[in-house]
């Protein structure tokens, strides 16, 4: 009996697995002819393993059938998403009867294109944001406030919900042998802090729905800074609270917190609660050096800010006039509108800024000056490059 069992099922593999051939021979775009080496390929491998683990019988055979299905279930699904985006990427043609979902959500070029035009068609889509909701309620409200800002030039946000990693303990031996107690406690803080974040989140989705912005939520477990250098690829800016505990945007953080969000490689907006009104310029401190520099750069990068006028002011120095003019000659050549702001003594904090300003600092300066210091640990509103 279980030879014609055998026998039907291999040649049922083989049929389907012509009929992929075929497909991929005939059907009339690199994608659709994707789907038919994958999905028919797979189904037409499958039903001639199994054939043959029912032909041989034997332990052995199936143990060998059942892995080189399960390594074609994890590996052809990943390997035909990565060509499939390739083909997309790199201009594949497409049958006039297909319909292009991924328009203004992934760049496309021809199938000429150089990789430097395909860079360039991805630095023109709208920019994604990477919010982190902190432990604080009361930031969610500053949070919601940069959504409503810097939303409508957005095309996605990330919202990152980290748990710490006090609150993941699941096991741990305990004295009188209380390890299993200890576990069950540590899983039930998991749950709870799950529940609560997913919870709080909701509101901040509800915020990018009524702005129309498409939202994705990720509630992880770790700490905060290691899950934001993980998921920072593909984002323009991070949105946290100013003065959460949990984050590098804590305003105790120091260098560390500096560092963390400097190697995120993304620029960070620090915000403090309760609310944050949309900016009329940008206030950038000049530290005359190079780090300064690079950083009025990232800052005339962002086209989350685009449009806003920008004042550069220098901490005093032997160059601070001449890296004041460099300053504005850098925006000037970026298209962007710029005044040149004070000269400011570094030894002390900076004065009141002119209301509705951004402030704009490097992340990790070579001088730490009281006139940054004055901004990095202080309050209100901070862009960290």
């Amino acid at each position: 009996m279980a030879e014609p069992i055998a026998a039907l099922l291999l040649v049922a593999g083989a049929g389907i697995a012509l009929i992929a051939a075929i497909g991929v021979a005939r059907l009339p775009d690199a994608f659709l002819r994707m789907h038919a080496a994958t999905k028919a390929g797979l189904a037409g491998a499958g039903l001639v393993l199994i054939g043959t683990g029912i032909a041989f019988a034997s332990s052995g055979a199936w143990l060998r059938v059942g892995l080189i299905l399960l390594f074609l279930l994890v590996t052809l699904p990943i390997a035909s998403h990565a060509l499939g985006r390739a083909a997309y990427i790199g201009g594949a043609p497409m049958w006039r009867g297909t319909r292009d979902d991924l328009r203004g959500v992934l760049p496309r070029g021809d199938i000429d294109t150089s990789p430097a035009e395909v860079a360039s068609a991805a630095q023109a889509l709208p920019p994604r944001l990477l919010v982190v909701l902190a432990e604080e309620q009361e930031a969610e409200a500053a949070l919601a406030s940069a959504l409503r800002v810097l939303g409508p030039r957005a095309s996605e946000v990330t919202l990152l919900a980290p748990i710490p990693p006090a609150s993941r303990e699941l096991s741990g031996v305990r004295a009188g042998g209380k390890a299993e107690a200890a576990a069950r406690s540590g899983a039930q803080r998991l749950l709870a802090a799950r529940a609560d974040l997913k919870a709080r989140a909701a509101g901040l989705e509800r915020c990018c729905e009524e702005l129309g912005l498409p939202c994705a939520i990720r509630i992880e477990e770790g700490r905060a800074e290691e899950l934001i250098a993980a998921m920072a690829a593909g984002h323009e800016l991070l949105v946290l609270p100013r003065a959460s505990r949990q984050g590098p945007g804590a305003a105790g953080s120091g260098r560390d917190g500096s560092a963390a969000i400097e190697g995120a490689g993304l620029p960070a907006l620090l915000l403090e609660p309760p609310a944050w009104p949309a900016p009329s310029g940008l206030w950038f401190l000049h530290a005359d050096d190079a780090l300064s520099d690079a950083a009025l750069e990232r800052l005339l990068g962002l086209r989350l800010f685009a449009g806003l006028p920008v004042t550069v002011a220098v901490v005093e120095g032997p160059g601070a006039v001449f890296a004041r003019r460099r300053a504005l000659m850098m925006a000037e050549a970026a298209g962007r509108q710029a005044a040149a702001g004070p000269l400011l003594p570094a030894a002390r904090p900076i004065p009141e800024l002119p209301p509705q300003s951004l402030p704009a600092i490097p992340a990790a300066p070579r001088t730490e000056t009281a006139a940054w210091r004055s901004l990095r640990h202080g309050r209100g509103p901070l862009l960290l490059l």
